[in-house]
């Protein structure tokens, strides 16, 4: 082993791998359950955004983020809930400032909102709910692939 002071540089590191690697030329193709350690033989293409809609990415409730601002565990913020949407339901209120909507983790993100407070976070009472710590949780539409762009696998 070379002590540190001798380490050859990055130049010569990437000389000596460019003369040792070979492309794999061999292609076959498997079924998908028996792909698990191959490598893929071309770029894989996203047909549509990934997620294809924002959605909440933890159960809490629906908000303008705006509305939470300067909420803390002393001073929380109360907004009125107005409704619930569970995961594969299509929103069908929008949300105003003043008001959120319970949501279920991969929900569809109501008209109006742009961030969920995580339901750790928040203390329900009848209607109404205390939001004591901003902590916003959405996975934006195209986020992880965009439509007609790579995926990365990883």
């Amino acid at each position: 082993m070379r002590p540190f002071g001798a380490l050859i540089s990055y130049q010569e590191a990437c000389e000596i791998i460019d003369r040792h690697i070979r492309p794999i030329t061999r292609i076959e193709e498997v079924p998908v359950d028996s792909a698990a350690n191959r490598v893929l033989a071309e770029d894989l293409v996203a047909a549509m955004n990934v997620p294809p809609f924002n959605r909440a990415a933890m159960d809490g409730y629906a908000v303008k983020a705006k509305d939470t601002f300067g909420a803390g565990q002393f001073k929380p913020v109360s907004l009125k809930v107005i409704g619930e949407i569970h995961a594969g339901d299509s929103p069908d209120k929008k949300i105003k400032s003043g008001q959120c909507i319970q949501i279920s983790t991969g929900a569809v993100m109501p008209e109006g909102a742009d961030s969920v407070m995580m339901v750790e976070d928040t203390e329900r009472e009848g209607t109404e709910v205390k939001i004591s710590s901003p902590s916003p949780q959405v996975r934006i539409s195209g986020k992880s692939a965009g439509t007609s762009e790579k995926v990365r696998l990883s």
